[in-house]
């Protein structure tokens, strides 16, 4: 499958990268700069520039089957980067006909807040964790826009991805209850290349932890 990876230079994103390549599918990296990059492989093609500009979008989504969606913020990063991104590339996507869309998104976001622990919703997020109250509000925004679409999505949701060894087990949860509070780097981009050719959670947003 031809597959637009926006984000591949991202902790998440990289592993996607790898993940994909593994799979034998036929990959373009959209990024600001090559240096990030430090994959070679036949099947990568890496489309340089500014990520954010439409037309430099539009040219990488000629010719794709589908597009993963890592992207992630940094310090200093616009508070919509995220939502005006999707924005664009749900833009680019009908533009090209491309219909598969594999988001990634964070536990806390959509219907799933509710389901949070009471210290997480009413006490964490207001204090020590801000930056992740901004991101889930951006990420609200990207999830609204991708389910008004009309494409083929999937939004996946975890919480904590961390760099440790795959526990080769997975939890889905539909509401977002019975998680536990983190995922391996390893199992979740393996979950979110899977999602590629598997219609099981097509316009559905889980929340996926091991």
């Amino acid at each position: 499958m031809k597959v637009l990876l926006v984000g591949a230079t991202g902790f998440t994103g990289k592993a996607v990268l790898r993940e994909l390549l593994a799979k034998d599918h036929q990959v373009t990296a959209l990024v600001r700069s090559k240096k990030r990059i430090d994959t070679i492989h036949p099947n990568l093609r890496v489309v340089e520039g500014d990520v954010t500009n439409q037309k430099l979008i539009s040219q990488a989504m000629v010719d794709q089957d589908a597009v993963v969606n890592c992207i992630g913020k940094n310090k200093g990063s616009e508070p919509d980067l995220i939502s005006s991104m999707t924005s664009r590339i749900i833009r680019s996507m009908k533009e090209n006909h491309v219909l598969r869309l594999v988001a990634l998104s964070n536990v806390g976001a959509g219907d799933s807040f509710k389901n949070q622990p009471w210290l997480f919703r009413v006490v964490l997020l207001s204090t020590i964790l801000k930056w992740l109250q901004l991101l889930i509000e951006d990420k609200n925004k990207m999830e609204s826009m991708i389910r008004q679409s009309g494409l083929n999505w999937t939004i996946l949701r975890f919480p904590k991805i961390e760099n440790r060894k795959s526990r080769n087990r997975i939890r889905i949860s539909a509401d977002g209850k019975g998680l536990s509070f983190g995922i391996s780097l390893e199992d979740c981009a393996n979950f979110i290349v899977a999602q590629l050719e598997d219609k099981s959670l097509w316009y559905k947003s889980p929340s996926i932890s091991n």
